[in-house]
């Protein structure tokens, strides 16, 4: 697996982590796992950027009115 596959998986892996915890009621954890699907689709000029944007954006208004 070179650098960009390993990248590519990575970023998943913090965006389905993020939705599990966001389920699961810990809306803080959900959040820090978002923001690093969002941090790695950055890096990599990302077609799914906005996507995970919008799921932390989502995630952020549920903590505020927790």
């Amino acid at each position: 697996m070179n650098n960009a596959e390993f990248k590519e998986r990575l970023k998943y892996s913090f965006d389905s982590y993020a939705e599990l915890l966001m389920i699961n009621g810990d809306l803080e954890a959900s959040v820090k796992n978002y923001q690093k699907a969002v941090d790695i689709a950055i890096g990599n000029e990302d077609r799914d950027l906005e996507l995970f944007q919008k799921d932390l954006e989502i995630v952020k208004q549920k903590l505020k009115h927790k």
